[in-house]
């Protein structure tokens, strides 16, 4: 990445200008009286004079305590530390490359030639790597490794030995987390696809495709139909290249393998394969999951042992850790609890939490029938039967939903209990966090609601109404400004 730098603009007979990382010994000074256009130059910090007798169209300070010095013609160069030539002022750019990880602690230089070559130069060991490259990138991650591009193809570089890691014989690359690149490579026409590290090879280049599944697990794709389970941190591949889906997460070291449409679960920690096959796995987001076999649904626990059953659905998937929502062959929806109790019944089009807090359960059930949307809590109450055409999350701050009404084309508020706060009359309504107001708006003027549900000013304004601390708001109606306090009434 390259890293921020700014260039000194200086003003006055002398004036001196710190930089990022201060240099020690020498600071920038400009004489504005020159005639050359080379007002620029550097002296030492305790006498004040000159380092040596050279003058620059700029000069700019680097993190390392550098500077980058301009002359004649654009060219630039580096000054070091301790006032020496690094390199004369002969390159058209000299950038900074360094890792955004900090751990990682190394820098380069970019030196672009007049035919837009790039020649890497490392700062700390003062190595420069040969050939010249059309283009050089750092990565995100905290792998060491710099993309470098001749001739169209891409190689990587080694940051922490400068040595090059593999030339560049790569049609592509995508940095995938992990500190993981999956790289393509193009030979007689046919694309292979395989993963790298700082270390070299992860995946070796001999699948069409590679995709990340989780952190943890990659499906290495032999063809379209048929994959190999790598993973990450075990450094293994499972299997052969009979599956044709893996369905993992990130949080648990259970995976569903399908292999001819049938599932099987596999623990690439403890290395068990549970005996049980099924025609169907859910992804496994929950302490428990659901599968089904032979059209019966059962509930799994993290090892893939069966511990507890649901029944006949058409689909069946954890919304949480205790209740699992079902749909039946008339694709109609309800919730189960883990125990097998309904709690819902399978009345509904769709049936979906929306939460409005960071703990656990802090959710209500968002349900549509006819087509039309209402509000659950979780234990099955109708806080809302289902009247408007949407329910959405206004405020998570202040538990609001707002509601709509299509028919009449009107908004309004309610709480996530059920209890409506604004009646659904109006054009707009939007939330103000700041003093728990509701904005509303009717006929094109503005007002306000409490969130008490309380009008504390009727749609008559123009605009948007914001009170500041002191319970002033600065209003306009029918063209004429003024200012108003929380009770409606005009004040200076």
């Amino acid at each position: 990445m390259r890293l921020k730098s700014f260039y000194l603009l200086l003003t006055g007979l002398l004036f001196v200008t710190p930089c990022m990382a201060q240099n020690k010994l020498f600071e920038v000074a400009v004489n504005d009286t020159v005639t050359d256009g080379l007002p620029y130059y550097l002296v030492q910090k305790k006498t004040k004079k000159p380092i040596d007798n050279k003058r620059y169209h700029s000069i700019e300070a680097l993190e390392n305590g550098w500077f980058k010095v301009e002359a004649f013609g654009s060219r630039v160069g580096l000054v070091s530390a301790n006032g020496s030539t690094v390199f004369p002022a002969i390159y058209t750019s000299i950038e900074e490359l360094s890792s955004e990880n900090k751990k990682e602690q190394w820098q380069y230089l970019m030196l672009y030639d007049t035919l837009n070559k790039v020649t890497l130069y490392n700062t700390k060991t003062g190595k420069k790597i040969e050939p010249q490259f059309d283009n050089a990138e750092s990565f995100c991650g905290g792998n060491k490794l710099i993309s470098v591009t001749k001739d169209n193809k891409y190689g990587f570089i080694n940051a922490g030995n400068d040595s090059f890691l593999f030339p560049c014989i790569f049609s592509s690359w995508q940095s995938i987390g992990n500190d993981l690149v999956l790289v393509g490579q193009k030979e007689n026409g046919v694309m292979t696809k395989g993963l790298i590290d700082a270390h070299g090879w992860v995946i070796p280049p001999e699948f069409t495709s590679i995709d990340a599944v989780s952190e943890n697990v990659f499906a290495a794709w032999v063809n379209e139909n048929a994959c190999l389970a790598f993973m990450v941190k075990k450094g293994f591949f499972l299997g052969d290249t009979s599956y044709n889906m893996i369905i993992a997460n990130n949080s648990d070291p259970i995976i569903a393998i399908s292999r001819a449409d049938k599932y099987v679960l596999y623990n690439y920690q403890t290395g068990i394969f549970p005996k049980d096959s099924f025609d169907e796995v859910n992804s496994r987001d929950f302490q428990l999951t659901t599968a089904a076999k032979n059209g019966q649904w059962f509930i799994l626990d993290k090892s893939g042992k069966i511990v507890g059953k649901t029944g006949k659905w058409k689909s069946c998937t954890f919304m949480n850790d205790e209740l699992i929502l079902v749909t039946d062959s008339t694709e109609r929806s309800g919730i189960l609890h883990k125990d097998g109790r309904l709690i819902i019944p399978v009345v509904y089009q769709s049936l979906y939490t929306i939460s409005y807090g960071e703990e656990k359960n802090r959710k209500v059930i968002i349900c549509k029938n006819k087509n039309k949307t209402g509000l659950l809590s979780l234990t099955g109450t109708v806080l809302i039967p289902p009247y408007y055409s949407d329910i959405t999350l206004l405020s998570a701050r202040q538990k609001w939903l707002s509601i709509k009404d299509d028919s009449a084309a009107t908004y309004g508020v309610a709480d996530i209990n059920g209890n409506i706060i604004v009646p659904c009359i109006y054009e707009r309504v939007s939330a103000f966090s700041a003093s728990n107001d509701i904005t509303v708006v009717k006929n094109g003027k503005f007002g306000l609601f409490n969130n008490k549900g309380e009008v504390i000013i009727p749609t008559q304004y123009d605009g948007e109404i914001y009170f500041d601390k002191k319970g002033k708001a600065s209003v306009s109606k029918n063209g004429v400004s003024l200012i108003i306090n929380r009770k409606n009434m005009p004040c200076n």
